[in-house]
């Protein structure tokens, strides 16, 4: 089982997409610009409002139209228990490094599975290729 993070969202607008919040931010940024006073700070403010708002939604609408490979993995798909290393992604090499190391009294089922995972690595190395 899978589980997907959305990242940290304390307010029901940090979820909505880039190429969303783009738009509302420079429209948000256009109201308060028409309605300071001219050449205060809260103009200042606004036009960064503005060019942070048209940024936003580039990169969004970027992201949206890149290849899949291409995408920046954010939201990364965790496995279901955390902290639980992945085994079958080791190499050999890796595989006996950790097996030196591993406390065997506190993780017995890892070391197992640590063998287990060599032992088939073993066994495929040995086979001939081909009829």
């Amino acid at each position: 089982m899978l589980e997907v993070s959305m990242g940290l969202a304390f307010l029901p607008w940090e979820r909505l997409p880039a190429w969303l919040t783009g738009p509302i931010l420079v429209l948000a940024g256009v109201f308060i610009l028409f309605q300071a006073e001219p050449y205060s700070w809260e103009q200042g403010e606004a036009v960064a409002m503005v060019v942070g708002g048209v940024w936003m939604f580039v990169s969004g609408v970027r992201t949206l139209l890149a290849e899949p490979d291409t995408v920046p993995q954010v939201n990364r798909i965790r496995p279901a228990h955390p902290g639980v290393p992945d085994y079958a992604r080791y190499s050999e090499r890796e595989l006996r490094q950790v097996l030196t190391r591993i406390d065997r009294e506190r993780f017995p089922g890892r070391v197992n599975e640590i063998e287990t995972r060599l032992a088939v690595l073993e066994f495929q190395r040995d086979q001939p290729i081909g009829p």
